[in-house]
């Protein structure tokens, strides 16, 4: 009897459950229905399953609230309006049959329990056949067992060494890591000529990689390390180790964080009153980060995960550097256009992030021939190549994509491109990511004369 009570009363908690997500899953993404046919009754205009549309349907987990929703919202924003332009276009063909996607968007908050959480939600009641995120490792780690145990294939935009590893065969970063990251960021700090740097990290798995990764190289190039400090990441008041950073009066203070954090000691480094010269991470580079600093971004040195919109329409790029790249304007363009229009604008560069990893996915569906066989996509993507908007995207056997690093300083005073002045970008000449190359594009300013405009 006891069983029996219980076993009912899991059958209302599911119908109730049922009866909250439905509604939700419609406010989530333009849902493909299909008119259900009246007992007995055939009608001549109902399709066949042969030419009826058909939904794929794509999870998304990333942060939309919490520390890192600068940066998650952006991305997410940019998911759904690729999945707008391919609909919009009539969808996509995969043997035959027509799709349309569909984008299901889960809000980690930050929070690794959420993202487990979400991971469950997305492929046990929505049946996601592939999932995009989560886009940092402090989330995606505790995930990736579950995406490697279903064979559901991922990709992140996370710059871990620990989340893109030897045995990872599901999950592909969308952006270069803490190695690839640190090597460009030193060769601008080399460019400077600087001979003392103060260093400043968050917790983090990403963060720790690309420390280690910072320290070796400027080891290696005889840059002394006047501080190497590292704070959690639910840090929101860096005062203190600001002051005991300044007390070494480094050339540079390089600072390693993401999202929230970064705008935050950023900010708080200007309302301190000092103007070391700051060369730091992505987050670094984003137009995000610079509208809430506001003059405290001024001069700021970062190397960008990506190039931002500004940087690729407002011909501060020699155009040998886009052709180089395989940079489409007139998609970026397009895909621009369509962004404003329904979206917050000042998230248009985080953006492509978000539609460049829906696009693969389309890319993938099509050449591997099918919309749910995990182990023929995950076959496809290993030898994916195609012509995205920032630039031309392969897949390689790291499990990154191409990697292309632009190095650039910021000027708070101007408007669009000219908000950047792009110093150089770095990219490597083999598939295996082991040899980089350094296309110098702008004058790099020295320490002495930036010590000197600045007074510090």
């Amino acid at each position: 009897m006891k069983r029996n009570k219980l076993l009912a009363l899991v059958i209302g908690i599911c119908l109730i459950t049922t009866l909250l997500i439905v509604p939700f899953l419609s406010a989530c993404g333009t849902r493909t229905e299909t008119p259900a046919e009246t007992p007995g009754e055939t009608s001549g205009t109902t399709p066949t399953p042969s030419t009826a549309v058909k939904t794929v349907k794509i999870g998304f987990l990333c942060a939309f609230s919490g520390s890192y929703a600068v940066s998650g919202q952006p991305i997410r924003d940019g998911a759904m309006n690729a999945a707008d332009m391919i609909n919009g276009a009539g969808g996509f063909t995969v043997n035959g049959q027509q799709y349309k996607l569909e984008v299901i968007p889960y809000d980690t908050r930050t929070d690794p329990k959420r993202a487990v959480a979400g991971a469950l939600y997305l492929h046990e009641l929505i049946d996601a056949k592939m999932q995009c995120g989560p886009y940092n490792s402090l989330c995606l780690l505790p995930v990736q067992p579950l995406y490697e145990t279903w064979k559901v294939l991922n990709v992140s935009a996370t710059a871990s060494l620990v989340a893109v590893r030897p045995g990872i065969e599901y999950t592909w970063g969308v952006t270069s890591n803490g190695n690839m990251r640190m090597s460009a960021l030193a060769a601008g700090i080399v460019g400077m000529e600087a001979k003392t740097v103060g260093l400043m990290s968050e917790n983090t798995e990403y963060a720790q990689d690309s420390r280690r990764a910072m320290l070796a190289e400027l080891n290696k190039k005889g840059i002394k390390i006047t501080s190497d400090e590292i704070t959690d990441s639910s840090v929101t008041d860096f005062s203190t180790v600001i002051a005991r950073v300044r007390a070494q009066n480094p050339d540079v203070l390089c600072p390693i964080y993401s999202g929230g954090p970064a705008i935050l000691l950023a900010k708080q480094v200007y309302e301190s009153g000092w103007r070391v010269q700051i060369a730091g991470s992505p987050e670094f580079a984003g137009d995000e980060l610079y509208r809430v600093i506001g003059p405290g971004g001024e001069g700021i040195v970062s190397v960008a995960a990506s190039f931002t919109y500004y940087q690729l329409t407002g011909g501060t790029l020699k155009q040998a550097a886009l052709d180089g790249m395989g940079t489409n304007i007139a998609k970026i363009q397009q895909i621009a256009d369509t962004f404003v229009k329904k979206y917050e604008p000042k998230g248009l560069s985080s953006s492509f992030f978000g539609y460049e990893s829906i696009a693969s996915f389309v890319e993938v569906m099509q050449k591997a021939g099918t919309v749910d066989d995990s182990v023929k996509l995950r076959q496809a993507y290993m030898n994916m190549e195609f012509d995205g908007a920032v630039a031309k995207i392969k897949a390689l056997p790291t499990h990154y994509w191409t990697v292309f690093l632009p190095v650039s300083r910021y000027h708070e005073s101007t408007v669009g491109a000219d908000k950047y002045d792009m110093l150089f970008y770095v990219t490597h000449t083999d598939d295996l990511q082991q040899n980089w190359v350094t296309t110098e594009i702008t004058k790099v300013d020295k320490i002495p004369e930036i010590r000197k405009m600045r007074g510090y």
